[in-house]
């Protein structure tokens, strides 16, 4: 292509562009047609003169400017980056959409920040607004000779379901549905979403459609329980005895996975109903307890968890959640350290975590934060971080545990792409004299929501204060992401 086919077409007529600029730009065109796009001298000057309009808040110029070294190829990613905040003030959707398209494809490092920024610039914007900014990344996208097709998949499709362009991402999926990129199970997991957010009717297209694609049996049988709960309370008795037959609920299996997805989608009343025809199990005897944990009864479940002869693994896991989650934690105190349990494990995982931090209260003696972590994790584990966050002040606790805590609820936030809540849990923790995983976390959140100057003033300053922690290592990969380009 051309180096300068776009030059002047992208040239901008807004008001703050001063005459001279316009003159400048023209004469830049010459010299570039003269000398060579890709080794002028002059594109530099205009790459620069672009950078400064910036710093001077003059977004029209710094558009224009920016534009024509862009066409070119005299920008880095991260000249992209700072870019994609005039796009963003000029309200240019769909160039910040492109442009975003753009670093994603060339700086691939730097696309996840890119994409971010983007969805955020869009949110509050009108939905034909969001459509057409996405439509462009989407065209934009698959026009890459190379395009990672299941990545740019991945990232629309959950773009829109954020976004709640529902139809468009059902779209989307059926069109790169092929035989190397089946789209089944996205379409079972959008279904899957769409229908434990309440968003039940939004649920049935793709749980239709992932019905007819899917291979798994469990998988076929839920996205059947799905369509078979919706057509029950639309009262549609013919549709729904169909479905209800096509959910394969006679096997144990598919049954069990079927009520924990209804628990967790707070359908109690549906997931009771299958779960009163499961024999008696040990699958049966955990959905009892995730009941109760769900409708708030954590007590209950404490108590008939002891009254269970579940397996060992099956025991430690919903001991250690059901004490601790009904205010029990004491009765942990010496037991949890003896217990073994396959660390690789999701289970695992959970109970080490749980571990560490009882053992740092526990140090610590502060009986008070013992209570209040009891129901903080209660609510991390049920996916609510907005409780969590608010059950009382991080700040009481010791140090190590208020670090790791402000960390879980961060993760936990950021899972729901809830970044301007992450960013203010972790800026009211104490950031200045932070650790290393929280100040990464910090910079993290700034620069998915386009903070770049203080998300990077947050990791070099991680860097001077603790140059061998892992976090460090992290940090220098995201840093390096944003500036391996710059020069």
């Amino acid at each position: 292509m051309c180096p300068y086919r776009t030059l002047f077409p992208r040239l901008s007529d807004d008001e703050t562009e001063s005459g001279m600029t316009r003159i400048f730009l023209i004469a830049v065109f010459f010299v570039i047609a003269a000398e060579g796009a890709t080794t002028s001298p002059h594109l530099r000057s205009v790459r620069d003169r672009g950078l400064a309009a910036i710093d001077r808040s003059n977004p029209g110029e710094a558009d224009s400017l920016l534009s024509v070294a862009d066409s070119a190829n005299a920008l880095s990613g991260a000249d992209r980056l700072r870019w994609l905040e005039v796009k963003a003030v000029l309200s240019k959707y769909d160039d910040a959409a492109r442009l975003c398209c753009a670093i994603a494809a060339t700086d691939p490092g730097l696309g996840p920040i890119a994409s971010g920024r983007l969805m955020q610039m869009i949110e509050e914007q009108s939905p034909a607004v969001k459509r057409t900014a996405l439509s462009a990344y989407r065209r934009c996208a698959f026009a890459y000779r190379g395009c990672d097709t299941p990545s740019v998949r991945q990232w629309l499709s959950r773009a829109y379901a954020s976004l709640a362009l529902f139809p468009e991402q059902d779209s989307l999926l059926l069109s790169l549905d092929t035989k190397r990129f089946p789209s089944g199970q996205d379409l079972f997991e959008a279904a899957s979403e769409r229908f434990s957010q309440g968003f039940v009717a939004d649920a049935v297209a793709p749980a239709r459609m992932a019905w007819i694609r899917l291979q798994d049996p469990s998988a076929k049988s839920i996205a059947a329980t799905m369509l078979f709960s919706w057509f029950r309370s639309a009262t549609q008795p013919d549709s729904a005895t169909l479905w209800l037959s096509r959910a394969s609920l006679s096997d144990e299996r598919a049954k069990v996975a079927a009520i924990a997805f209804l628990q967790s989608a707070a359908m109690i009343d549906k997931a009771d109903s299958l779960m009163a025809g499961l024999r008696q199990s040990v699958s049966r005897d955990t959905l009892a307890l995730r009941r109760m944990l769900y409708v708030g009864d954590a007590t209950a479940a404490y108590g008939r968890m002891k009254a269970l002869p579940l397996p060992r693994d099956a025991n430690v896991l919903w001991k250690v959640r059901t004490a601790l989650f009904s205010g029990n934690a004491a009765d942990l105190a010496g037991w949890i350290d003896t217990v073994s349990f396959a660390a690789s494990s999701d289970a695992g995982e959970e109970i080490m975590s749980y571990r560490l931090r009882l053992e740092l209260l526990a140090a610590a003696g502060a009986p008070e934060e013992m209570r209040d972590f009891c129901s903080l994790s209660y609510a991390l584990w049920a996916q609510k971080p907005e409780k969590a966050a608010s059950l009382g002040p991080l700040a009481a606790y010791p140090r190590e545990v208020r670090e790791l805590l402000t960390c879980d609820i961060i993760r936990s936030f950021v899972r729901l792409r809830r970044y301007g809540a992450a960013q203010t849990v972790a800026a009211a923790s104490g950031i200045d004299s932070a650790g290393p995983e929280l100040q990464y976390y910090y910079a993290d959140v700034l620069m998915k929501q386009g903070l770049f100057d203080q998300g990077t003033r947050v990791l070099e300053k991680l860097l001077l204060g603790f140059p061998g922690d892992i976090f460090a290592a992290r940090a220098r990969i995201l840093l390096a992401g944003l500036k391996k380009k710059e020069h």
